[in-house]
């Protein structure tokens, strides 16, 4: 429990009880890596998030593209700069 007490004295009463479960930092993932294969006159180009982790949440800076199950990046435009 936790109690307080102000510059004149006073005390407060007693907080609810808690339990601290855990002060670890959870782990940071890590910065993702996209890999790119420009198109040729055979094939179309991709995009591709080389350490995809179907854990984590992507988010693109604009928004548009998504991720698939495989790392496979779609919905982007062309000449506009993306950040993951």
């Amino acid at each position: 429990t936790v109690k307080a007490t102000n510059a004149s004295g006073c005390i407060s009463a007693a907080s609810n009880s808690f339990t601290v479960i855990s002060l670890t930092q959870l782990a940071t993932p890590v910065t993702p890596v996209v890999s790119t294969t420009a198109a040729t006159c055979s094939a179309a180009g991709s995009m591709t998030l080389t350490n995809y982790n179907a854990a984590n949440t992507y988010d693109f800076s604009p928004a548009g593209p998504t991720v698939s199950a495989a790392g496979v990046i779609t919905g982007g435009m062309i000449g506009t700069a993306y950040t993951v």
